[in-house]
């Protein structure tokens, strides 16, 4: 067959001899290999280079062996036992143990003792293990498992949960009435050193970890490492002291690789009596303390408590329910509407999915779409919504019905997928629907996780017609590389900035700052959380394109966003946010020379509106009161263009500047544009009284502005060539 031809086997079409799969496989001392599990066969992945010696087969007859399933490499006798092993082992919370069989079909003489430990990534949308195979005879494996486990955990530090059990229960034994407490170290990211530094750093790495470990921990506790990036351990209550123990692990860290960042994180469980005789209970408990804060930047330390406990049981409950919920299409899409901050028509939609639970209900997304990521069925929904999105669409236009582009969500395991663009295009070609229709979304986040892979999948994808828009815009902190780096169609500004914008200065300004530089690189925005007219308002005099939120609509079925289109669906010209934005700001932009606009008004956030409106075509100077800004006149003689004047301020208001302006050379001619409030007709009338040349009222569109503006300026000029 030769190596060019093994993915032609269904158990092989996994496999890459090339890849480093993790530190236990490529580092062991004995045979080793990865496999995924799809609960009836194994597919193989990876081996390493004692796997086949120690099995005494040649590399052409293991393929042909295990051309359909990789079990079939088992004694037939063997093969059930172990399949069901497989199929407990990935339903447990366990993340090792170890099994003994018979190997190689036509040897009943040979066993084997497999250590399996869970792999931090799934293959294919499976589950997966790293196995460590060890040789032992029929009279005497049961002493040779204890002397390979014995070899193992020096080399690795890893035991087994059955054998670190049975040594706590001892250790609590020697003290019955002492208080002790169960802890879980994380290490984040620990995994990867391996690709990035190699074989040796790695396990300098993970031996100064564990000399650390037994410097602090013994003889007060015992400890093991659990799996590639986690270690437990159990001591004396009155010997931890967790922030110490952290500190003493970074500068471990430090030591051997100080220019990569690797945080450790602690789970801790105070143990009860009973938990004396259920060791493996505690040292969960101690995980799911440290789960809870994984995703943390800021805590390193968690204790369990009575909510965490809870969560866990949603937890499994979820993970039980989920393939039966989804043979029984209990996942139902919704769509929120987006809106043109300008025109206020429905120009796209996004997709969100909704758990509709025969007995429970609505499940909200929060209760379980981070535990599908974990578990990798994330990547199954997905493409159940992409499919449905396109069904939707295809309905429509086989009803001769007008459709929007609608936006779907693309999760981070989705990006791990090596047939991704492929099934996307498979779908749009099913459905005869367009690729501009059907629009994704990538969060900050999972850029920033490997920007590489995303920049190429977003490549990809444009090359094929799809809209990519990047989601919680401004959450993360890669988001002006993100800018940089990444051909991205629109940018959705996280909610975060429309809670503070209207009460925070700062945030006002980056937020400005933003849209901005979005406008320069012409990348429309979609601002999302839209709940108030308030919010509506602000980010619309921002500058924001289009808007998403509850002051519009809210997620709702299919057949509400087909009303919503047949009641306010804008043009697909207008649908095409990028172009249109491109050719709104092309033709509102002023032609010629930069000129310099004074923006009066006692409001910090009105002045940031202002000027971040603005500020692309013009120099804005600013002035909080009427008797600032006739100073800033003088002393700027013949160099401020136009004013845009608020009326009701302190000290000076709008009236008395005009007053003053306008009976003095150095302010007769400036073009003075005043804003008022909707009601105020009075204001407006004293205003034109004063020599006011133009007011807009409050709130005021960003064209109604630029529009305002230019005309004045062109009105100026052409009076000023008349009088010459």
């Amino acid at each position: 067959m030769g190596n060019s031809g093994y993915h032609d086997y269904p158990a092989l079409k996994y496999f890459k001899p090339g890849k480093q799969f993790s530190i236990s496989s490529d580092i062991m001392p004995r045979g080793a290999a990865v496999f995924a599990f799809d609960g009836e066969k194994c597919f193989l992945c990876y081996f390493n280079g004692l796997f086949l010696t120690q099995h005494g087969i040649e590399l052409e007859d293991y393929y042909e062996i295990i051309r359909d399933d990789a079990l079939d490499m088992i004694h037939p006798d063997d093969r059930s036992g172990i399949r069901a092993f497989l199929r407990d082992f990935f339903s447990s919370d366990s993340t090792s143990d170890s099994s003994v069989f018979r190997t190689v079909p036509d040897d009943d003489s040979r066993f084997f003792i497999a250590d399996i430990i869970k792999y931090d990534e799934q293959v294919g949308g499976m589950p997966a293990f790293t196995a460590i195979f060890h040789e032992a005879s029929p009279e005497t494996r049961i002493i040779e498992r204890l002397e390979a486990q014995k070899e193992y955990e020096i080399f690795t530090g890893f035991v087994s949960p059955q054998i670190f059990c049975d040594q706590i229960r001892v250790f609590i034994e020697n003290s019955p009435d002492a208080e002790y407490i169960a802890g879980c170290i994380g290490m984040s990211k620990l995994r990867v050193v391996h690709d990035l530094f190699g074989d040796a750093k790695a396990l300098e790495l993970l031996r100064g970890i564990s000399t650390l470990l037994h410097d602090k921990l013994l003889p007060n506790g015992l400890f093991a490492r659990w799996n590639a990036d986690t270690f437990v351990f159990v001591v004396y209550k009155k010997a931890l002291n967790p922030t110490a123990l952290l500190f003493s692990i970074d500068e471990a860290v430090f030591s051997v690789i100080p220019k990569y960042r690797i945080r450790a994180q602690l789970g801790l469980y105070e143990m009860k009596k009973e938990d004396a005789y259920d060791p493996a209970s505690a040292l969960h408990n101690a995980q799911l303390a440290l789960h809870d804060i994984a995703s943390d930047p800021i805590h390193r330390v968690s204790y369990f408590n009575d909510d965490i406990a809870e969560k866990d049981t949603k937890r499994h409950y979820i993970i039980s329910e989920m393939e039966q919920a989804f043979r029984e299409r209990q996942f139902v899409v919704y769509y929120q509407p987006i809106f043109s901050a300008t025109t206020r028509k429905l120009i796209s939609a996004e997709a969100l999915v909704r758990w509709l639970h025969p007995e429970r209900g609505i499940i909200p997304p929060g209760d379980f779409i981070p535990i599908f990521e974990q578990e990798g069925f994330i990547t199954k929904l997905d493409v159940y919504i992409w499919e449905e999105v396109c069904k939707y669409i295809k309905d429509r236009q086989d009803r001769g019905r007008p459709v929007v582009p609608i936006s779907v969500n693309m999760s981070r395991l989705d990006t791990y997928n090596p047939r991704l663009t492929d099934i996307i295009s498979g779908l749009t070609a099913k459905y005869h629907i367009r690729p501009k229709d059907l629009r994704f979304e990538i969060t900050e986040s999972t850029y920033s996780e490997d920007p590489e892979r995303i920049q190429e999948i977003v490549r990809i994808l444009k090359e094929k017609g799809f809209s990519v828009l990047m989601d919680d815009f401004g959450s993360g902190y890669s988001s002006l590389a993100i800018l940089k780096n990444l051909d991205i169609d629109v940018i959705k500004i996280d909610r975060g900035f429309v809670l503070d914008v209207t009460t925070n200065e700062r945030a006002s300004n980056v937020l400005g700052s933003v849209i901005r530089l979005t406008r320069r690189l012409h990348i429309p925005t979609v601002v999302e959380g839209v709940e108030t007219k308030e919010q509506f308002d602000y980010m619309r005099g921002m500058g924001c394109d289009s808007i998403q939120g509850f002051y519009f609509a809210r997620p709702d079925t299919a057949e509400r966003l087909s009303e919503y289109i047949e009641q306010c669906g804008g043009t697909e010209e207008e649908s095409d946010i990028k172009a249109f934005a491109r050719e709104t700001t092309i033709a509102l932009a002023p032609k010629g020379e930069k000129k310099t606009i004074l923006i009066v008004d006692d409001q910090p956030i009105n002045r940031i509106l202002l000027r971040t409106l603005l500020e692309d075509f013009y120099e804005v100077q600013e002035a909080d009161n009427g008797k600032t800004a006739i100073d800033m006149i003088k002393q700027n003689a013949g160099r401020i263009d136009l004013v845009l004047l608020d009326i009701v301020m302190p000290i000076f208001n709008g009236f008395d500047f005009l007053e003053e302006a306008r009976a003095y050379d150095y302010g007769k001619d400036i073009p003075v544009i005043v804003m008022t409030e909707a009601d105020s007709t009075e204001n407006e009338i004293m205003a034109l009284e004063y020599g006011a040349n133009d007011f807009i009222k409050k709130p005021y569109h960003n064209e109604t502005i630029l529009l305002r503006v230019a005309n004045q300026l062109k009105l100026n000029e052409l009076t000023e060539r008349n009088q010459q």
